[in-house]
């Protein structure tokens, strides 16, 4: 992958990361002040994406990256969060409010699988994270306080800028109903004695997911995470529409949550939170059996946005299909051989200090595609 140079002290970039199994976002706020969003592995080299994308613009990882936010433990959006952080030894860590529970920890201390695998679940990388913490002398970590937890209507920071532009990041989720119902769910999950659980149920970590909030001067970013619709106004993508302590006006650019499915889609917010030329990225899955964003998703996400981005195209990936008299070559020749995946798509987003959303400079790196 070529990359141009760094963005400017006074520029703005939003660049979002997708290889079909995985999910990354880094944010350059100005001077030198970088957030990183979840985390996912280059599949051809098994390095995170973020490491490879800052070092390739030569930013100091340990020394400028201010924070670095895990939405939730799902396995495609934590992949290699701990090599990040091991590097990131300056950033605080941010969570869902709902993962800081006693009940959570108790969960993380049942996991079992290493946490050095190419594989290691999501219990296994934030278990590692937390663990890191508590040895990380001069973090921005409150001491024996855990990570900053994120809950909904949360300023996670402001800053003024040297171009006199300022910025400020919120987290918009999760809601006050989800946090009280995860404690409870948690808690039954918790194995007895003598019980093995090998992972941690996948069935409430959406709900849990944080949305953030990112204006840099006059441009706004709503970062869906992988947030649910919820049947509870209380909860999901109702409970931030109807809230009274967000942040005001619209976004310009959003990050579809859930790989554009369905069940991740409120109407309102596209009328509450979002412009009407708003700017539509999303990472595919396709490795689920039914792939992600699915035609009908493609269709009614083009219907309400401007543009619409896709880290790379969507319908899942299909598997490589050889000759017998082919595979018995590979097989004379070579002692061991496997498939190496494709690389990671990029859609990143730069605008200067002061500029709207009309300035906003889209690059398609790897495989992105205008949908």
């Amino acid at each position: 992958m070529t990359y141009s140079s760094p963005p400017a002290a006074d520029e703005f970039e939003l660049s979002l990361f997708g290889p079909g199994k995985g999910e990354c976002i880094v944010l350059h706020l100005g001077d030198g002040q970088w957030i990183v969003v979840d985390s996912c592995r280059n599949p051809a080299t098994h390095v995170p994406v973020a490491s490879e994308y800052l070092d390739a613009l030569g930013v100091d990882i340990a020394r400028d990256v201010r924070q670095f936010i895990i939405t939730h433990w799902h396995d495609d959006h934590i992949g290699g969060a701990h090599e990040f952080f091991e590097r990131a030894t300056g950033a605080e860590f941010v969570c869902s409010g709902a993962l800081g529970n006693e009940e959570f920890v108790t969960l993380l201390r049942c996991g079992r699988r290493s946490l050095f695998t190419n594989t290691s679940s999501g219990v296994d990388e934030f278990r590692y994270i937390l663990e890191s913490l508590d040895e990380r002398p001069g973090s921005r970590r409150i001491a024996g306080r855990g990570p900053t937890l994120a809950r909904s209507d949360q300023r996670l920071s402001q800053l003024t800028h040297t171009s006199g532009s300022t910025s400020e990041e919120w987290a918009l989720s999760p809601a006050n109903a989800t946090l009280t119902l995860a404690v409870r769910a948690f808690g039954d999950l918790v194995p007895d004695a003598g019980e093995y659980r090998n992972r941690l149920p996948t069935q409430t970590a959406n709900e849990l997911s944080v949305v953030l909030w990112v204006r840099v001067g006059a441009v706004t970013a709503l970062l869906g995470g992988d947030l649910e619709q919820s049947n509870d106004p209380a909860r999901g993508w109702t409970a931030i529409v109807s809230s009274s302590r967000r942040p005001q006006g619209r976004a310009s650019v959003f990050k579809v949550p859930h790989h554009g499915s369905r069940d991740a889609d409120c109407p309102d917010v596209w009328n509450a939170l979002l412009e009407p030329s708003t700017t539509s990225l999303l990472t595919p899955f396709g490795c689920g059996r039914l792939p992600l964003p699915t035609p009908s998703d493609v269709s009614r996400l083009k219907a309400r946005s401007s543009s619409l981005i896709c880290t790379a195209p969507p319908g899942g990936t299909a598997s490589i299909r050889r000759t017998r008299a082919v595979d018995r070559t590979i097989r004379e020749t070579a002692r061991s051989f496997r498939t190496i995946e494709g690389g990671t798509g990029q859609i990143r987003i730069r605008a200067k200090h002061g500029e709207t959303s009309a300035n906003l400079r889209v690059e398609l790196f790897a495989g992105a595609v205008l949908l």
